[in-house]
């Protein structure tokens, strides 16, 4: 269910610093539509399946966007343990 496209990253350098940074994607977002009138346990289940580059990540932000609209607090030791996952991804 990996979605097609390309994100690219250009990094503009001034002086040998880097002055600016352009993200593009020609991903397509009707993809993730295919959540809409899901269940959360579905949906969640679903969306680390819809990106093959940065799965982890998705899952995070997703089990993240869930908490916050609940407001669930979660512990450092917990958060400490989902950006480990997620720099593993890299």
């Amino acid at each position: 269910m990996t979605t097609e496209g390309r994100i690219e990253v250009t990094l503009e350098l001034e002086a040998g610093r880097c002055a600016r940074v352009v993200v593009g994607s020609s991903r397509p977002l009707h993809v993730w539509k295919a959540l809409e009138g899901r269940s959360v346990h579905e949906a969640l289940k679903l969306l680390p399946l819809m990106s093959s580059i940065c799965s982890s990540a998705q899952a995070v932000a997703g089990v993240r966007a869930c908490e916050a609209a609940l407001g669930v607090q979660v512990d450092a030791r917990e958060n400490a343990a989902r950006e480990a996952v997620v720099a593993a991804e890299v």
